[in-house]
């Protein structure tokens, strides 16, 4: 038989890319181990808290797959982020509102409007509104995490897209107060603590709020570790906020919160400051 043979070499090339083909599929069923102990704790976790009512209960179980499972899809779409956050303050001339962030609520999603179950009493459906101890929501987290790290199309709904998204397309008007002449006053304005996000303006010439832009975020570590940096910039009095130090400060936290792990690890160590001026700022890139 010849090596050079031009059939054989078409049966190897076919034989190596059937091969091939087998060990994708392989791979696409592979789950680390790693990942599913996460699986097994986090299901741990809500099984050993009463915190929800047995139907409650039920919806949370089937979000998350059994950890003997071959594969992993987790059902995200079933649960509801929202965040908890400190009192608004605004610069001056009332054009730029600001918060601290303080944590996040983790629960099941609400009911469609107008669908929630009339079985239940109101108690009932207001609870499912609140949101989960704080240790099943830590496995939680970190399992979103982990399984959008491993496998993007292992979550049905990255909750920090939507969530960012969701800030960026809301809309916010600011109370106003008038003073004793009866005209608005600016600088008494006030924005109601249910409106999302953490930094709103008035866009100039027009009477829009709109919220400062959120850099690509993926995980809640980069969401958490963003807006540590966000918070440490704040000023505690209002008065001391300047528009032009508050939006340096958000770019800022966007390229701790992206970039490496060694940059995160020179902020939080002290070593990386935020630039004062543009030439700063472009010497950091």
């Amino acid at each position: 038989m010849r090596l050079n043979d031009p059939k054989l070499s078409k049966e190897f090339s076919t034989e190596r890319q059937e091969t091939k083909k087998q060990n994708q599929d392989l791979d696409a069923e592979y789950v680390p181990p790693y990942l599913r102990m996460v699986v097994h704790f986090t299901l741990f976790a809500i099984e050993e808290q009463d915190f929800l009512t047995e139907d409650e209960q039920e919806i949370l179980r089937f979000v998350f797959p059994g950890s003997d499972r071959d594969d992993l899809s987790v059902e995200t779409d079933k649960l509801r982020l929202t965040q908890k956050s400190d009192r608004w303050r605004h610069t001056s001339d009332g054009e730029v509102f600001v918060r601290r962030h303080l944590g996040w609520r983790l629960g099941i999603r609400n009911p469609p409007s107008g669908e929630e179950d009339k079985k239940c009493t109101k108690e009932e459906n207001e609870r499912k509104r609140k949101a989960l101890p704080p240790r099943p929501a830590a496995w939680i987290i970190l399992l979103h995490d982990l399984a959008w790290n491993w496998r993007p199309k292992s979550i049905d709904t990255n909750l920090v897209h939507e969530l960012l998204a969701g800030i960026e397309n809301s809309s916010v008007s600011p109370t106003q107060v008038k003073d004793q002449s009866g005209a608005e006053d600016p600088r008494k304005a006030f924005l109601n603590a249910e409106d999302p996000g953490w930094a709103w303006y008035k866009e100039k010439d027009k009477d829009k709020w709109v919220h400062f832009h959120f850099p690509k975020l993926d995980t809640f570590r980069q969401l958490d570790r963003f807006l540590m940096v966000w918070n440490d910039g704040l000023p505690t009095v209002s008065t001391s906020l300047r528009r032009d130090e508050l939006v340096r400060r958000w770019v800022f936290a966007g390229s701790v919160a992206k970039g490496s792990e060694d940059r995160y690890k020179e902020y939080a160590t002290g070593q990386l400051k935020m630039p004062k001026t543009k030439k700063e700022e472009d010497d950091q890139i």
